[in-house]
């Protein structure tokens, strides 16, 4: 996955307040009647691109993108299809939040481990030579998930890309949502043998802020002592999938494009479109510094300070491309 449409799956235990954490970060409020899937789409706020925005003044701006479900807890298997797992804990129920986050986790094996092991029966079965490394892979797993309930990064990517087919919810990279009221203190001790990465929220009282009149709510904002849950959630979601942002300004529209770190110009331009990719000469490459600084392209170029790369450039963090290609 090179990412740009990213998908995260919102689970946890009922009464955990994922509902209200979807709302935070999607604009949809909660409806308690719906028990089914319900998506929401997050515009990711970005600071680099505002100010582009403001040195160029463009026709068009287009935000990165996310994708959240909002998934009730008889419907996890409907988190198959995400990228990434948002697992929302509550602090204010009647068991400790590591309880409630190990039975989820188990939970989680539980269901993978029944893929996992219906998979291998079959495949045992057929004796099939060009599927080894894929019983491999799954027997190598099947191990790991019997004696723990967190993979990690154990898998590596072309291992991942053998499993890939079967919706394992285990291996999908996660974060943790920990729920909070407003008096409570958030203790990342509890959570640091997981491996996971954490975001406290106050989703509740963040909600009622929210619902505010502008003015009355800033007054009140501080009472969040993280500060609003929504950047804190894609800074999570970037770091646990590795992603960056690079930058396209051409004819008058500014375009933030979300990569996994490692993403080669080439692989970047067919992200754009497949044309670009297939008539592709070469990437003409600033920083986002450099950008802000000269203000334009051509002086960009008169001040050598525009870097021309081929197809295996790997694009960097607040890159600013404008590819040239053929028809």
């Amino acid at each position: 996955m090179h990412v740009v449409g990213m998908r995260v799956a919102l689970i946890g235990p009922e009464g955990a307040g994922k509902s209200t954490v979807f709302y935070l970060l999607t604009g949809v409020k909660p409806d308690h009647y719906v028990k089914d899937v319900r998506p929401g789409v997050m515009k990711v706020q970005d600071d680099r691109l505002d100010r582009l925005t403001q040195l160029i003044k463009p026709n068009k701006v287009v935000h990165a993108m996310i994708e959240f479900y909002d998934i009730p807890e008889e419907r996890w298997h409907m988190a198959q299809d995400a990228d990434i797992v948002a697992i929302t804990i509550p602090y204010f129920r009647d068991r400790g939040p590591r309880e409630y986050y190990d039975d989820v986790r188990t939970t989680m094996v539980v269901r993978d481990l029944e893929i996992i092991e219906r998979t291998l029966t079959r495949l045992y079965k057929e004796h099939k030579h060009r599927d080894e490394q894929l019983v491999h892979v799954l027997e190598k797993l099947k191990g790991w998930l019997e004696t723990c309930t967190y993979v990690g990064d154990k898998l590596s990517e072309d291992e991942r890309r053998w499993v890939s087919g079967y919706s394992l919810l285990s291996i999908k990279p996660s974060v943790v949502l920990a729920n909070m009221r407003e008096m409570d203190e958030f203790d990342k001790s509890i959570w640091e043998d997981t491996g996971e990465v954490v975001v406290p929220t106050r989703a509740k009282l963040e909600a009622e802020i929210m619902e505010m009149e502008e003015g009355e709510r800033d007054e009140f904002l501080p009472l969040l002592k993280e500060g609003p849950t929504a950047g804190r959630v894609v800074a999570a979601v970037y770091q646990v999938t590795d992603t960056i942002t690079f930058y396209t300004i051409a004819h008058k529209r500014i375009q933030a494009w979300p990569i996994r770190r490692g993403v080669t110009a080439i692989e970047a331009a067919g992200l754009i479109h497949s044309d670009i990719a297939r008539g592709f000469i070469k990437a003409e490459v600033t920083s986002y510094d450099e950008f802000v600084q000269v203000g334009d392209w051509d002086g960009l170029r008169k001040a050598g300070k525009v870097k021309l790369e081929g197809k295996k450039y790997q694009i960097e963090d607040g890159d600013i491309i404008e590819f040239k290609f053929h028809v």
